[in-house]
């Protein structure tokens, strides 16, 4: 039973793709939607960078402290994880936005690239969390 709401939410996240996918490419033209696919693939590809592998790692030191009963450092661990992730992904964002600016003209412009760093920020945020939700247990 404890698996039921697990796949459900996995399920249903796909049928949720599956419908904005059909709403971008009935609502959008075909530039402004081959856009929107060409960020999503970006973001896709490369928001599991933010944190450089922190996050992961956060997972297996986490554990290993808590199962070692070394649970006063699982804070310390966090934070310092949480601080390091905030340098790194400011760093992988303005590179990010370097490289637009140099691809900028056309359907590329200044807005699309604010957009996806955003997107991209928010898509690895809500990747550290759920790795230190899971960490965390």
């Amino acid at each position: 039973m404890k698996y039921v709401l697990p796949i459900l939410f996995r399920y249903s996240s796909l049928v949720l793709q599956f419908v904005v996918v059909v709403l971008v490419t009935r609502r959008l033209g075909r530039d402004e939607a081959g856009v929107y696919f060409e960020v999503f693939g970006v973001i896709n590809a490369t928001y599991f960078l933010f944190g450089a592998g922190l996050p992961d790692g956060l997972v297996r030191f986490v554990a290993h402290a808590d199962a070692t009963e070394k649970s006063s450092e699982i804070r310390s661990m966090i934070a310092r994880a949480s601080l390091a992730t905030v340098g790194t992904t400011t760093a992988m964002v303005a590179v990010g936005v370097a490289a637009g600016l140099q691809l900028e003209g056309g359907l590329v412009s200044r807005s699309v690239i604010a957009a996806t760093a955003a997107w991209w920020t928010c898509y690895g945020a809500t990747f550290f969390a759920s790795q230190v939700l899971v960490a965390t247990g």
